[in-house]
């Protein structure tokens, strides 16, 4: 083999070593991101129950503090999720959710509101506390005279 077809040999076998190394390193990287992803849904799946059941704690106990507790995940400052919490940055005290309970639960015409709020507790380990606040407005009522 001359010295041209030699090189030639030499630059198509390190082309496909090359090749296949990036082929093998992206197929990897896609694998890590997929496995990623679906981390992140379980993780929004994990809070959104955890939020539903603050809430339906917080309609049982009608307590103002329901609890502060759950702990959940979330990755880079955001919460993947399919309901109404998509994408939210998570900053300290910010309210998720304010939801207004059924007058059936309250007088008529109450306007009890539940706030729900999270707070980073390490960007370490992506930790939250979901904290659940019960807030009673004043009720009036309404006196009709004569």
């Amino acid at each position: 083999m001359d010295v041209p077809s030699q090189v030639l040999a030499q630059f198509v076998l390190i082309s496909a070593i090359v090749l296949i190394t990036g082929y093998y390193l992206h197929s990897i990287s896609l694998y890590n991101s997929f496995l990623k992803e679906r981390e992140l849904e379980v993780a929004a799946y994990k809070i959104e129950r955890q939020i539903l059941e603050a809430v339906n704690e917080a309609i049982k106990s009608k307590s103002r503090v329901v609890r502060n507790a759950t702990i959940g995940s979330f990755y880079r400052g955001k919460i993947i999720n399919k309901n109404e919490y998509v994408n939210l940055s998570l900053s300290e005290g910010n309210t998720i959710k304010n939801i207004t309970l059924p007058t059936a639960i309250g007088l008529e015409g109450s306007e009890d509101v539940i706030k729900i709020k999270y707070v980073p507790t390490s960007f370490t380990t992506y930790n939250v506390i979901i904290i659940v606040e019960y807030v009673e407005k004043e009720k009036t009522v309404n006196v009709q005279l004569g």
